[in-house]
């Protein structure tokens, strides 16, 4: 959150000269940072909650990530140069489902952590 929140507080920079590069570039950070930081999410919920169902897991995080990236946007206000944009929070939030759903699915589910 921390990472999330240093980033967010210094100005845009262009990733790329070519807009749809250097939006691709950084909305694919997006999907990225929120994916690990969902994955954190549904661990700590998964290891501090007591036998909930895997779906209210994938639920909660989805939520939780969700509302921090909408404060995030908030904060963006705040900042010179930047902006809140609804279209970074949907964006975040597919990233946060990918990787609730990678982590429930995927990795507990194999058994790998």
């Amino acid at each position: 959150m921390a990472l999330i929140y240093y980033l967010s507080s210094y100005h845009a920079i262009s990733a790329s000269v070519v807009s749809w590069q250097d939006f691709t570039i950084k909305k694919s950070a997006h999907v990225i940072i929120y994916f690990i930081f969902a994955v954190w999410v549904y661990r700590s919920l998964r290891f501090t909650t007591l036998r909930q169902a895997q779906g209210k897991l994938i639920f909660w995080t989805i939520v939780l990530v969700g509302l921090y990236a909408a404060t995030d946007e908030i904060h963006q206000s705040f900042v010179p140069s930047r902006g809140p944009n609804l279209r970074d929070v949907v964006i975040d939030v597919i990233g946060a489902g990918i990787g609730a759903w990678w982590v429930a699915n995927i990795v507990y589910k194999s058994k790998l952590a």
